[in-house]
């Protein structure tokens, strides 16, 4: 059974990389003078544009948008940085980035450090180019929108939402190993059943939670969250068109992140949405995390990424009991939502690509 496998495997794989340079050879000609690639993936794509740019197209200037570690991604399954399949990932990359790459682009100050510390890259050839939110994402408008929006969701609001008394969180995700929603899940049960336990008379209402994504983990998120008998909490799993998507994160109170770093360098684009949309976010706390996230401005930041009591009080605190903390972080994410896309390429980038008068 094993050496047929094996077979079909390399087989595989010599097939893409033969794909790959057959789709690239058409695609790079006399005329590219740049080419952009993101880190990860990077194997075989970066070794094929390497091996054309040598072969054929000498002074075509190899471009890399470093948005995490293919070698940091790649050691999830083997959980040990010294493993011969990881340490050679990290000399692939390490190596043709180094030798070959005209330009690096990092999502965060802390991976520009990196790469020149650790990967001994040229300080003057990577410049951090923040991920900025996309014009789709906005600001709510009025409360007549907020209200279209929930008419138009009878999937995700099949009950009757309470404008004034309930709240809603909103969470993306991919349910892959790199994001652990038990911590979630616990959270909401510990919420719910101190809501439980508030006088009928209490003014706070429910919690209505919107995960949205699909993934190989996402059978065992509903387990886990079947496991529980809800009152005022409504969890909601569901995959939105991007249109949807995009209004579901407008009427949001808080957003939820639960991404954690593979390399603690990278950072998750799902804040970058929410905050486009003007919406505070709670995230687990890793290295690089601070440079989105401020603890206290535009959103909050776990201390103790397992402590899933932490995370309720968090939530608890802003979306019930503190409404000056809301109120600030409310302004913290819109603030966030004036700086888009291309405001961070025009002012990093645009003079090295501008197209030049001849």
């Amino acid at each position: 059974m094993k050496l047929p496998y094996l077979i079909f495997a390399v087989y595989k794989v010599v097939m893409q990389c033969v794909n790959l340079f057959q789709v690239l050879s058409h695609v790079i000609d006399v005329d590219t003078k740049y080419v952009l690639i993101q880190n990860p993936p990077c194997l075989p794509l970066l070794a094929i544009v390497v091996l054309i740019k040598q072969l054929f197209h000498p002074n075509v200037k190899l471009v890399i948008d470093w948005h995490n570690l293919n070698y940091t991604v790649f050691n999830m399954k083997f959980q040990n940085l010294n493993h011969p399949a990881v340490k050679f990932m990290k000399w692939y990359e390490k190596t043709l980035s180094r030798k070959f790459a005209f330009l690096n682009l990092t999502v965060t100050e802390k991976m520009r450090l990196f790469l020149i510390e650790e990967f001994g890259l040229d300080a003057k050839r990577v410049v951090t180019l923040y991920d900025r939110p996309s014009e789709v994402f906005v600001p709510l408008k009025s409360q007549d929108e907020l209200k279209q929006i929930v008419s138009e969701n009878k999937e995700v609001f099949e009950g009757k939402y309470d404008q004034k008394t309930d709240r809603i969180l909103v969470s993306a995700t991919s349910f892959t190993e790199d994001e652990d929603f038990s911590i979630l899940v616990d959270a909401l049960a510990k919420l719910d059943k101190k809501l439980s336990s508030e006088s009928t008379t209490s003014a706070k209402g429910t919690i209505w939670t919107v995960v949205t994504g699909k993934g190989p983990l996402h059978d065992h998120f509903l387990q886990l969250v079947n496991s529980h008998k809800w009152n005022r909490v409504i969890i909601k799993s569901v995959w939105l068109p991007f249109d949807q998507y995009c209004k579901i994160l407008r009427i949001a109170d808080l957003g939820v992140s639960l991404h954690y770093s593979t390399s603690s360098l990278d950072l998750p684009m799902k804040i970058v949405d929410l905050f486009g949309a003007g919406t505070p976010v709670i995230s687990l706390g890793f290295d690089s995390i601070g440079e989105l996230v401020k603890q206290g401005e535009n959103g909050l930041i776990l201390k103790d990424n397992k402590n899933a009591q932490e995370m309720a009080d968090k939530i608890y605190d802003v979306l019930f009991d503190d409404r000056a903390k809301y109120l600030k972080i409310k302004q913290g994410a819109l603030k966030e939502s004036e700086t888009r896309w291309d405001d961070e390429w025009d002012k990093k980038l645009w003079p090295e690509f501008a197209l030049k008068d001849q």
